[in-house]
């Protein structure tokens, strides 16, 4: 049996250059707000990289609500 070889141009990868993963991870625009309303609770998404503008923005959809909903966990979190 013969072996045949395959001659071509290799595949060109573009690579973007290296990133210090960790530096990147916590330099991220989002909080994970979490609400209670009776007994549910619903966490959303916030762009913003301020605990306490994300807090704010909390409280603006809690008044929205008919009964009692409150701001229970603002939490920094890395999209990926």
């Amino acid at each position: 049996m013969r072996h045949q070889v395959k001659r071509g141009i290799p595949a060109r990868s573009e690579q973007p250059p290296p990133v210090d993963p960790a530096a990147s991870w916590f330099e991220t625009p989002w909080h994970c707000v979490t609400i209670g309303y009776g007994s549910h609770q619903m966490s959303l998404l916030v762009e913003t990289d301020d605990e306490e503008e994300a807090r704010m923005d909390a409280q603006e959809i809690c008044a929205g609500f008919d009964g009692p909903a409150t701001v229970l966990f603002v939490t920094k979190v890395v999209l990926q």
